[in-house]
């Protein structure tokens, strides 16, 4: 049977229970304004009843606080974490292609962009029709031409200097990364701490929650919370024996299935910058980072249809080809003392094309899914295809593993053998494929339209003679090396001159009756070919710059032929050939490239509202559920307020009659 001071008891619960209530709700509204705070309540129950064994049976003892929990909702978390990857993608896109946009853009006022230049160039050939020997004429077209070459330098250098922006920004996310990687490790811990106690660590579970929103930023992240028992035998049924210790193993995955925290355990991503031999593509900017796992060493790339975020978008943007990469299978080796060359078929149609070609001079082959540097290539035609062939050697970079490791050419040998001895080829590619156009893309469209544009004005040129009445063209009686209008400015100075002019593009007929045709058989990373030719080293001769007469105007100059222009007329023809590039002519080059530029930045902007749309949405959903509205707590003020001064009532009431039971009853 209960004491007679069991009613003040009662009364005490009261008190305590609407304390942590009152508590509770001015800690909620302290908090209103906090970001990632979860609203908490406080959890009564009826105390454990008494037994009094009288005719009503139990006495009620007041009320318990179980405990002080946040409201939180987990689906809502996932769906604003899902629709925050999107968003940091499209974000990143929206920015990177309004500034592309903004390269090669062209109002022919205040910004003079390829439209503008080249009709002025053509309009220089129009002058120079009329007037073929006027060197005013000439000089002023030769500056047109210059001011077109200038234009493509400093669409390259900008874009260059936006693939580096972009590197960069990468680096910064990646250290973002192990940042909050390390911060979700370390409250895993503290939290961990708290609740083995048997308390609700409600604050620190709301810092958690906030760095996984803020990781989601940049990418996938998914949350796994697994009670861990004291036991790890598991029974028929395939549950825990053990009892539930009071601790949680809370893991983080991104992109995918990679495990970034598991417990109080965190791994970091690190960056390994490319050697500037080891450019993926010609046009790359120096240094672009790769991105490891810096515990195993594998590589990580979260470029993939599944996957979102701002680490993804920057990755597009720096190394987006459209899906146009090297890529072949291995036809056969051949091994000398210390070298080996790897012939390479290729069969994609954009392989074919000479003009498209993206392969740097140096670089690393991955044969299966091993890496090898290889030194120079060369391509030639056999059959229906092309075959390139690597050639490497055994010396220091050979030494490529993110761990050190070093991987030899005999290596090589025995993976190709082991892999022919299976009846497949094996895969060999430089790069991989990218379906996006991003800055390397951009580049090659630049980089193929003047490689096509400058092949077929040089060769105009060629078939003519300056008007000193010297042939520009080279042969093989002189053994004169042609002189092309347009050529490449060796960058890195290793060639004599410090220009190519294609010399190896051409076989010189032995007579007049030969036809001069392109020799697809001399194409190397070393040859003087079209190869060479980029957006950023497009230039006109300095030969002809220094000499404006020594531009060709016509087959026949002589003494008697000063105003003869019938290469001229060749050269106007050109503008409104054809399927020149993409189908197109080649002054609606512009037009091609815009229209790119155009889908992708109309695509980005779309789904940046969408996103922006989606998340702010669901993040009214989530705010509906875990945020504090004043309101609400203004009448659980007065609420608990009442309930806490009736508990104080009671106490008062028992009182009086403990009062009057032992002071004032019969003494």
């Amino acid at each position: 049977m209960p004491s007679q001071f069991f009613g003040l008891q009662i009364g005490y619960s009261g008190l305590t229970a609407y304390q942590a209530a009152l508590n509770t709700t001015g800690n909620n509204i302290s908090n209103v304004e906090t970001k990632g705070y979860s609203r908490q309540v406080t959890n009564q129950t009826a105390a454990q009843a008494l037994r009094t064994y009288t005719s009503y049976g139990m006495a009620g003892a007041g009320t318990t606080v179980t405990s002080i929990d946040q409201i939180r909702n987990e689906y809502y978390d996932i769906k604003y974490r899902n629709a925050s990857t999107s968003l940091g993608e499209y974000d990143i896109k929206s920015e990177y292609n309004a500034q592309i946009e903004n390269y090669f853009n062209d109002d022919g006022e205040t910004v003079m962009g390829f439209s503008t230049l080249y009709d002025r160039f053509y309009k220089g050939i129009e002058d120079l029709q009329n007037n073929p020997s006027d060197t005013s004429v000439r000089t002023a077209f030769i500056s047109q031409a210059k001011a077109l070459c200038e234009y493509f330098n400093s669409a390259s250098e900008n874009l260059t200097k936006l693939q580096t922006d972009a590197n960069d920004q990468i680096k910064t996310v990646v250290e973002q990364i192990n940042s909050l990687g390390e911060k979700i490790a370390n409250i895993n811990h503290q939290i961990n701490i708290i609740e083995l106690k048997g308390t609700t660590a409600n604050e620190l579970r709301d810092q958690r929650n906030q760095l996984v929103d803020e990781l989601s930023k940049y990418v996938d992240v998914s949350v796994i919370e697994d009670p861990i028992y004291t036991s790890d035998v598991l029974d028929a049924d395939g549950k825990p024996t053990g009892d539930f210790s009071g601790a949680y193993k809370y893991t983080v995955v991104i992109s995918g299935n990679q495990t970034l925290v598991e417990g109080y355990n965190y791994r970091t991503l690190d960056l390994k910058s490319r050697e500037n031999w080891n450019k993926v593509n010609q046009s790359d900017a120096d240094g672009l980072y790769d991105i490891y796992w810096k515990d195993t060493g594998s590589t990580y790339y979260p470029v993939n249809a599944r996957y979102s975020g701002e680490l993804k978008g920057l990755l597009q943007i720096r190394d987006g080809n459209n899906g146009e990469y090297f890529n072949g299978t291995v036809d056969s080796y051949d091994r000398a003392e210390g070298t080996v060359t790897i012939k390479t078929k290729v069969t994609d149609e954009y392989l074919q094309d000479p003009a498209k070609c993206t392969l740097n001079p140096t670089g690393l082959l991955t044969v299966g899914v091993t890496e090898y540097s290889y030194d120079s290539w060369d391509v030639e035609q056999v059959g229906d295809s092309l075959v390139y062939t690597f050639h490497m050697t055994e010396d220091e970079k050979q030494y490529m593993d993110y761990n050190g490791s070093k991987r030899t050419l005999d290596g090589l040998y025995d993976l190709i053998d082991k892999i022919k001895a299976t009846g497949k080829d094996p895969e060999a590619n430089v790069g991989t494929e990218v379906k996006y156009q991003g800055i390397p893309y951009y580049q090659e469209q630049m980089n193929e339209w003047i490689r096509l544009f400058a092949k077929s004005f040089n060769t105009i040129e060629q078939n003519g003679e300056d008007l000193n009445g010297d042939p520009l063209a080279g042969n093989a009686a002189s053994d004169k090396d042609p002189v092309a209008f347009f050529v490449a400015k060796d960058l890195q100075g290793a060639t004599d001159g410090d220009i190519y002019n294609f010399a190896d593009e051409y076989d010189y007929p032995d007579t007049a009756d030969d036809e001069t045709s392109l020799s697809v058989q001399k194409r190397s990373s070393y040859s003087n070919s079209y190869y060479q030719l980029t957006a950023a080293n497009f230039a006109v001769n300095d030969y002809i710059l220094s000499d404006v007469s020594r531009m060709a105007t016509t087959t026949t100059q002589g003494d008697l032929n000063l105003s003869s222009s019938d290469l001229v007329e060749e050269m106007e023809a050109l503008k409104g050939q054809k399927n020149f590039f993409r189908g197109c002519t080649s002054s609606e080059f512009l037009n091609c490239v815009l229209g790119d530029i155009a889908l992708n930045a109309g695509s980005a902007n779309s789904f940046q509202k969408n996103y922006t749309n989606i998340r702010d949405t669901v993040d009214n959903q989530r705010l509906s559920v875990s945020g504090v509205d004043n309101d609400e707590e203004a009448l659980n003020l007065v609420k608990y307020q009442n309930a806490y001064n009736l508990s104080a009532k009671m106490i008062q009431v028992m009182t009086e009659i403990y009062d009057r039971l032992i002071t004032q009853t019969g003494v």
